[in-house]
């Protein structure tokens, strides 16, 4: 282990001898930059946090995130993944992310000089947070990702454009003899003599020296020093060595005799102030800021863990050292996250102080009241989080009997008595039902690949569907998925945003001809929805062209789905059959015709017709899968959105005011900035949920919250409830699209809403389905006002989509 400071600072003036050190800050002539952001690190625990706040940001800027990837298409899908994974993703910020591919420890970042000269016209600032944490690997081993790449930064974007840099180091520089107990954001504690602890905190030290030296120039250069960067309360954290070491006492018992104080930095405070930073006064954008959490003693947190589940044992250090590495081995856990600890509670050397400057304040530092961490919130958190059971599991509670899983009120009745999750029996099948918002997310996004969705209840509809997306599993899942992705991110959603237009066009004028009348909703937004798909999908621009009776026979097939398919009757599902087979035909012989004319049509049908390793039974299951997922949900969620419509007047007329301000022809990005229309439709989607419950199927057993949850069973996430639960949300049966938009958003667990699923198998066309919802309302609220027809109604649960009791009717009043 590379521990001299002699050589370190060799190291150092290896770095101060390279040409960007001899010149001057490019403060005269024109600069190149523009105003977009590149954020490196986008997909870690903290570079997740930076661009979900960047992409909140009012600023709206473009935010380049460096990404490991084959592709821009491929890096834009590990970004979406990993902002999904922590509950940040909005489909609306797929606009404002744009991935390039690139590697820190490859010269020049891995760019080619066309990519960089693109980049330094179009960013002002750099936040690098990218890095290769590694508490064990030598200085050698890091110093590629860790000091070059900062390097390549600085010569490539900071010297030739005056791009701004903000680098992510760490209080690990600081780990050494001769610091004081607090410290000063004015100073750089880097010319003291020091004897550093491991690479990664080495690394770290030789790139801040650089930097620093280029600060002195009057570089435009921040050094932000995190401590270890832990998530807000309730989150899932990442797997860092302060979490690692408390999971080992917990499944070890063991605990040594030593106290020492940890200090950590709050995940969403860290990324608030960096953002602050960003417009900043120079004075405050160029110092040294160090964020560090009051200190919390290691013994007072063991104690509060120990109060929920007594029975740890206490050992001198050197006693515990040797019997943890034991119970590691033994256990075959990874002893190595611990290795920094060990040698941290042995060094009397390490002192760490915390902020005391002003600049904290002005960047709007530290948590917000009620947030505020201390020992017993730390025990908390990490009992919440612990992978295994301290306490036998309980079984999920059994409701004692046969229920219809289609009624409503008989599962909220039981979601009251049992709670989030209940077994009921329905037909020959048990199955668990889940109305908690954890356990959610717990089966969509953290353990996604043990719960599957082609068997059980779903396994069926691949029979009529045939295989793609919305049945498939495992690597076929993964297969489809990325053949799919470049359908919502490529120049198909220009020809869509036309397509868009000039249907709702028409649709709009064929209302005005019978406007007047107390209209059924459902049937006429079908027909616009099934139109509009027709040329998405197939360039077929008349809807009577289409097989639309094959699409009825389907939704038919839908209404019949509380029975087992096998049980119904052989006339019904022979009917459906055919209708699938015309339905396949249909398919068949538009990619024969086009294989042979060899006329490009820019369409879904194509999309998967060029790729020469799909057969046509491939294809088919590809189109129809998607032609079931999108085809019922928006037409079900428009029909809602009209009724709540016609049902607040008030709030109409306020969105009619929002939308009057938008210029013609009316664009995609205007469309998805409009606040007050997406928080409606948001409101609306949960209330309405199109898909009312999401199946799933275990394969591995899983302990979650003292619960266990058993393998080979059915699930079943009842989005429904979970969108009412008096736990997530205020006077939840309340109509209040506030909640969406307003300076306190609920739920509190974004789980708690997920209209569109959650995780890795959110609905892929979700961004399609909600611009034509939006795009729809905006277009219509420009036309008619639309006045409510008096009538009840109940929501009544098909499969996979709600419906109504009765049809849902509206006025619809030309505007002047």
């Amino acid at each position: 282990m590379m521990s001299s400071t002699t050589v370190l600072r060799g190291e150092v003036m290896r770095l101060l001898a390279r040409d960007v050190f001899t010149g001057e800050y490019p403060t005269g002539g024109p600069k190149l930059r523009g105003s977009g952001i590149l954020l490196t690190g986008a997909t870690g625990c903290l570079g997740t946090a930076l661009l979900g706040h960047l992409l909140q940001d009012s600023r709206e800027l473009t935010v380049y995130c460096l990404v490991r990837a084959d592709s821009e298409s491929a890096g834009f899908e590990r970004l979406r993944g990993a902002l999904m994974k922590s509950g940040r993703w909005e489909e609306r910020f797929a606009a404002r992310i744009r991935a390039v591919p690139g590697d820190l420890s490859k010269p020049r970042i891995g760019l080619d000089e066309a990519r960089i000269r693109e980049l330094r016209g179009s960013i002002a600032d750099i936040i690098h947070s990218g890095a290769h944490l590694n508490f064990i690997a030598s200085y050698r081993a890091l110093r590629a990702e860790n000091v070059e790449s900062v390097l390549a930064l600085v010569e490539e974007f900071c010297a030739p454009a005056g791009v701004h840099l903000h680098h992510v180091s760490s209080v690990g520089v600081m780990t050494g003899e001769g610091f004081p107990d607090e410290l000063s954001e004015t100073r750089s504690y880097l010319d003291d003599t020091v004897e550093l602890i491991g690479g990664y905190s080495q690394s770290k030290w030789v790139a801040d020296q650089a930097l620093y030296q280029l600060q002195l120039r009057g570089w435009p250069i921040s050094l932000l020093r995190p401590a270890h960067v832990i998530d807000a309360p309730g989150c899932y954290p990442e797997a860092t060595p302060l979490v690692e070491f408390f999971f080992a006492l917990m499944r070890s018992r063991l605990v040594p005799e030593l106290d020492f104080q940890f200090y950590f930095t709050p995940l969403e405070d860290f990324a608030r102030a960096t953002l602050a930073l960003l417009s900043a006064p120079d004075e405050v954008r160029c110092a040294c800021h160090h964020f560090v959490s009051e200190p919390i003693p290691c013994q007072e947190v063991v104690r509060h863990l120990e109060s929920g589940s007594p029975g740890f044992e206490r050992h001198p250090l050197g006693i515990w050292k040797d019997l943890i590495r034991k119970a590691c081995l033994e256990n075959s856990w990874d002893f190595a996250p611990m290795i920094l600890y060990v040698y941290y509670m042995t060094d009397s050397r390490l002192r760490l102080g915390r902020v005391v400057s002003g600049n904290a304040a002005r960047l709007g530092w530290g948590a917000p009241e009620g947030e505020r961490w201390d020992a017993a919130c730390f025990a908390g958190y990490i009992r919440s989080v612990f992978p295994e059971p301290l306490v036998a599991a309980a079984a999920v509670p059994d409701s004692g009997g046969t229920m219809d899983i289609y009624d409503l009120e008989g599962m909220e009745r039981l979601a009251e008595k049992h709670g989030g999750a209940f077994t009921v029996r329905y037909k020959s099948r048990e199955v668990v039902i889940v109305a908690d918002a954890d356990l959610a997310r717990h089966i969509l996004v953290d353990h996604f690949l043990d719960y599957l969705k082609g068997k059980g209840m779903m396994g069926q509809f691949g029979e009529v569907l045939g295989r793609g997306l919305f049945t498939s599993d495992g690597e076929a899942w993964a297969r489809d998925r990325k053949l799919l992705s470049p359908l919502f991110q490529s120049k198909l959603m220009e020809r869509f945003e036309r397509l868009f237009e000039s249907h709702t066009t028409c649709f709009l004028g064929q209302l005005e001809s019978t406007a007047g009348a107390g209209m059924e909703v459902h049937p006429m937004v079908s027909r616009y929805s099934l139109q509009l798909a027709a040329e998405c999908f197939f360039s077929v621009r008349s809807v009577d062209a289409f097989p639309f009776g094959a699409i009825d026979d389907l939704k038919y097939l839908v209404k019949e789905f509380r029975q087992d398919l096998r049980s119904i009757p052989r006339e019904t599902f022979g009917r459906v059959q055919a209708g699938c087979k015309a339905f396949r035909a249909f398919v068949n012989e538009l990619i024969a015709e086009r294989r042979a004319t060899g006329t490009e049509h820019y369409d879904v049908l194509e999309h998967f017709a060029s790729d020469g390793s799909l057969t046509e039974e491939e294809v088919f299951g590809q189109v129809s899968s998607l032609i079931a997922a999108a085809y019922d949900t928006t037409n079900v969620s428009l029909t809602f959105i009209i009724k709540l419509l016609s049902l607040h007047p008030e709030r109409q007329e306020a969105l009619r005011a929002e939308v009057a301000a938008l210029d013609e022809p009316v664009r995609m990005q205007d469309v998805m900035k409009l606040r007050g229309v997406r928080a409606f439709v948001d409101e609306t989607l949960r209330l309405y949920p199109p898909v009312w419950a999401i199946p799933r199927y275990s394969v591995r057993e899983h302990t979650v919250g003292g619960l266990k949850l058993p393998k080979d069973r059915d699930y079943l996430i009842y989005t429904y409830l979970i969108h009412r639960s008096p736990r997530y949300w205020s006077d939840p049966e309340v109509f209040r699209p506030e909640r969406f938009s307003g300076a306190a958003p609920e739920p509190a667990t974004k789980a708690a809403y997920h209209p569109f699923s959650l995780g890795r198998r959110t609905c892929i066309g979700m961004g399609f389905a909600l611009y034509e919802m939006l795009y729809l309302v905006v277009r219509l609220l420009r036309r008619f006002r639309v006045r409510a027809v008096p009538q009840p109604f109940e929501v009544v649960p098909l499969y996979p989509v709600i419906s109504t009791s009765e049809p849902i009717r509206v006025h619809l009043e030309v505007l002047c």
